[in-house]
């Protein structure tokens, strides 16, 4: 008994489903979609008429105006010269010893150092 009521709710729910019927949507523009094919993805600054411009080539189109190129422009970049890595002259020549730093002109005078620079070529 509780199986054929089932059944008979089954089959009524896809009566009533069968008898509903849908509505068309329409673009911004008032086109219909249907039947028309979305273009691929691309900038379209003028309306192409052979296809909708719609979805990403709606986004890439925005950022074009906008003045960001898709895809990104990778960066031009090259190699440093390795010549870079050494100075053309010496400008501080630390002595065999650390030398000492000072925090202020008082503590210079006092000669009380604050740290220390290892010894070498700086």
């Amino acid at each position: 008994m509780r199986l054929r009521w089932m059944i008979t709710l089954a089959v009524f729910g896809c009566l009533i489903s069968l008898g509903m019927t849908t509505h068309t949507s329409r673009a911004e523009t008032g086109e219909s979609y249907f039947g028309e094919t979305i273009c691929l993805p691309d900038v379209y600054l003028q309306s192409p008429e052979e296809c909708l411009a719609l979805g990403p080539s709606e986004k890439l189109t925005e950022w074009a105006r906008m003045g960001i190129a898709y895809p990104l422009v990778k960066p031009v970049y090259s190699r440093p010269s390795p010549e870079l890595n050494t100075a053309p002259e010496q400008y501080l020549k630390i002595s065999k010893s650390a030398t000492p730093l000072y925090a202020t002109l008082d503590d210079a005078i006092s000669r009380n150092e604050s740290r220390t620079l290892d010894p070498g070529l700086k």
